[in-house]
């Protein structure tokens, strides 16, 4: 007589065998879906982050607010223009452990830059970038220097901005090649003093009202 009993139970621990084997499957299934969606989380959380960092917001009339959290730093500049684009320099005329923080448009030759206050300028002349912002009474206004240090003498051609926050001046040619458009901005930041806004006025891109607009609408924290 054939052993039915014993082949009953030799499929029945195939059937737990296979069950067990399914549901270890699904299981690994299921443990790499969750852990894909952690991981675009993840990633959609750190885009989020830089989106933060330099924020652009189109408007209505032609002009794209940007933000720079970091400086706390908010203008608006005409949309085609393009976007704004950030680079950190080094060089051999600078301490290394400072730079200067740029920041460029990707279809106007305007730029964007100061230093920390750490910085050397070493054997050269003098720069725009090299300005911190500027001291004003009411009625007088004295430049500052990347380290702070008021520059006696300075700023006498220089106008404020409505929101008295930027000095400005719209024909300075003595430390660059030609005119030149330049305003620089108080920080409210410890380790950058001032933020300039620069361009050359001979190129034609922007016109002096576009830059004073620019430098009418900036807005520091």
């Amino acid at each position: 007589m054939k052993n039915t009993k014993g082949f009953a139970v030799v499929e029945a621990l195939l059937i737990f065998a296979i069950i067990g084997v399914l549901i270890g499957i699904g299981w690994y299934v299921y443990s790499q879906q969750n852990k894909n969606k952690n991981s675009d989380g993840e990633a959609d959380s750190y885009s989020q982050q830089l989106l933060k960092s330099n924020r652009e917001e189109n408007t209505s009339n032609g002009y794209t607010q940007h933000t720079i959290e970091e400086l706390s730093l908010t203008f608006e500049y005409p949309t085609n223009w393009g976007v704004v684009k950030k680079e950190e320099l080094q060089d051999s005329i600078q301490e290394p452990s400072s730079k200067t923080m740029q920041y460029s448009f990707s279809s106007s030759d305007l730029v964007i830059a100061g230093h920390q206050n750490d910085f050397v300028a070493g054997q050269r002349g003098g720069s725009f970038f090299d300005y911190g912002g500027f001291e004003s009474n009411g009625i007088d206004i004295s430049l500052r220097k990347y380290d702070g240090r008021i520059l006696e003498g300075t700023g006498s051609e220089y106008r404020l901005n409505t929101s008295e926050n930027c000095a400005y001046i719209n024909d300075q040619g003595n430390l660059v090649s030609g005119p030149t458009y330049h305003a620089t901005c108080n920080l409210n930041k410890p380790n950058i003093y001032g933020i300039n806004f620069i361009i050359d006025a001979n190129n034609g891109q922007i016109t002096f009202q576009q830059f004073l607009d620019l430098i009418n609408s900036i807005k520091i924290e």
